[in-house]
């Protein structure tokens, strides 16, 4: 998806089904700046993907029904660039770290510091721009 940065904000899409951290994440990332559009599945996300671009993806790991890792090898495979964090409160399995190093920028665990998430979420959005 190509970047699609809003009054010189950027977007992002946080998926989680956690709502206590996606509102806690998105509370926190307005204060940066951010524009975000919060999404309680993978599911969710898929079903508004084509009606919207982002800047960067924060993608939980464990949700039920389609998996952060399979949500992002999905959009990958569809030609979807855009850059992606993986977040988790779970040790990754040979599996989910395969994906991780191919596919997403970093991992981030659950809850993580705020200069390591901005850092991140900065890093991934600089080292895609054209």
């Amino acid at each position: 998806m190509p970047k699609s940065s809003v009054q010189g904000h950027k977007i992002a899409a946080l998926v989680d089904d956690d709502a206590s951290y996606r509102k806690a994440t998105d509370r926190l990332l307005r204060t940066y700046g951010w524009q975000t559009h919060c999404f309680e599945s993978a599911v969710d996300f898929l079903a508004t993907k084509d009606k919207e671009t982002y800047d960067c993806l924060l993608l939980d790991i464990h949700m039920p029904e389609l998996t952060g890792c399979d949500l992002l090898q999905r959009i990958r495979s569809e030609g979807d660039t855009t850059p992606c964090l993986l977040v988790t409160a779970h040790r990754l399995n040979e599996s989910q770290n395969a994906i991780a190093r191919k596919f997403a920028y970093a991992v981030l665990g659950k809850p993580s510091e705020v200069s390591e998430l901005m850092d991140a979420l900065n890093g991934a959005t600089r080292t895609t721009a054209p």
